[in-house]
């Protein structure tokens, strides 16, 4: 016997030195917890073992359904249905369905036009009943949240990575077709997030790839957050915060990772009592700066509750290992961690 605990401690020792600590990392209350707050990105189909092991030991709080493999309804159906059989915990089955170019699921499913061409060429009576029909068929796949509506205020044209995903330059305008987007997706029981919180349209760079900066305060008040802060007071329930910085708030963090950002300007001076997502964190414009576990930390910290992480499974369970080190006496991010259970279980 002591032989054979020799050998496992020089076997964890080894591991630990190589770096290999994904392959002995054992599920603990603390590693579920860190679970419980990711939604992580599922590329795959149909769902490998070693992926519903990993959903199943951590906990893992959601999934977002990504690439091709996807755009078929039945094969999303097929994946939310083995989850629910082989998981005890309540998830999230996520989509980014906003309309246009931005449609993951691509048959089977009411495709939508994209947001500018849905302010150009629809009432707001036809927006409802079109988003009402995206959500009953989404709704009937498993899905229970999509990452939509878009509620970024166009810079005139000038923002090419938003696009036609934004209703249009006039807040009003942006928040009045949003709110339709929202009020037909909660009628079917599914979670819209409104996103990019505090704004997207008035940057250039692709947060996919660096970081953007919003250094215009005047705009940023006045417009950009406008349909963020009408929606939060007709009840929208979720939101996506952006990976851009906005220097006259706070120099240091991009906005998702941004205490002032989350926790003083949208929780406390917006009063938003729902649930908050970041954007993806493994985008370049927080890889470009951070480590993984050390973003999804600050995001937590900020006043994320879930956080996106779309990555190789490997780099998942390294995510996890490397992140359970490093709190294990940080008993005030323990503690807070325990505290957002009350929120994200309210929402599943």
């Amino acid at each position: 016997m002591k032989v054979v605990l020799f050998l496992f401690s020089l076997f964890l020792t080894v591991s630990i030195i190589h770096g290999n600590v994904e392959e002995i990392t054992i599920p603990t209350e603390n590693t579920k917890l860190i679970g419980s707050h990711l939604v992580i990105g599922i590329n795959h189909y149909p769902l490998h073992p070693a992926w519903i092991k990993f959903i199943q030991d951590y906990e893992i709080s959601g999934v977002i359904f990504v690439s091709k493999v996807y755009s078929k309804a039945e094969n999303v159906k097929n994946a939310i249905k083995t989850l629910k059989e082989v998981t005890s915990h309540k998830m999230f089955f996520c989509v980014d369905q906003e309309g246009g170019i931005v449609n993951r699921i691509r048959d089977n499913v009411t495709q939508l036009p994209s947001a500018k061409r849905m302010a150009m060429s629809y009432s707001l009576t036809q927006a409802y009943e079109l988003y009402h029909k995206q959500a009953k068929d989404l709704a009937a796949l498993g899905i229970n949240v999509n990452f939509s509506p878009v509620l970024d205020v166009i810079d005139k044209g000038q923002n090419k990575i938003i696009g036609s995903r934004s209703y249009g330059n006039n807040y009003e305008v942006v928040y009045n077709y949003g709110k339709e987007a929202i009020k037909a997706s909660l009628t079917e029981n599914i979670l819209p997030v409104i996103k990019h919180f505090p704004g997207h349209g008035y940057t250039i760079m692709d947060s996919h790839k660096s970081m953007p900066i919003h250094e215009n305060i005047k705009r940023l008040i006045k417009m950009d957050v406008v349909p963020f802060k009408q929606s939060i007071k007709v009840g929208a329930p979720a939101v996506m915060v952006a990976h851009i910085l906005y220097p006259k708030i706070d120099n240091k963090y991009p906005a998702s990772l941004s205490p002032e950002v989350i926790t003083t300007y949208l929780k406390e001076s917006l009063d938003f009592k729902g649930l908050i997502f970041s954007d993806d964190i493994s985008m370049g414009a927080i890889q470009q700066s951070y480590q993984l576990e050390d973003a999804v930390k600050q995001a937590i910290e900020a006043g994320i509750h879930q956080t996106i992480v779309i990555v190789p499974l490997p780099n998942l369970k390294r995510l996890v290992a490397n992140l359970e080190t490093n709190i294990r006496n940080d008993l005030a991010f323990i503690d807070l961690m325990k505290h957002n259970m009350m929120r994200i279980s309210a929402y599943k």
